[in-house]
């Protein structure tokens, strides 16, 4: 799915001036030491068409985030025997 942006707290223009076009798309990505354990999180990627450059924003560290505290919350419930 792919939109163009108009959230007032996005910026909607690349540097090179063109407008960015967003998708959503599940991440996966490694949380802890050695081995770690793999977490995804919904973020929304940023893609400008005229550049071909695709990076996350806030939202994304935010989804991030909100799964490495699920996943922290789920190992404390776990821990407590509930």
């Amino acid at each position: 799915m792919k939109e163009i942006l108009t959230d007032a707290d996005v910026d909607t223009h690349c540097d090179c001036g063109a407008s960015l076009e967003q998708t959503v798309e599940t991440q996966r990505f490694t949380y802890g030491s050695e081995p770690g354990v793999e977490l995804s999180a919904v973020v929304p990627v940023m893609w400008c068409r005229d550049c071909d450059e695709a990076w996350t924003d806030w939202r994304g560290e935010d989804a991030r985030q909100s799964a490495v505290d699920a996943h922290l919350a789920s190992l404390k419930k776990a821990g407590s025997g509930q």
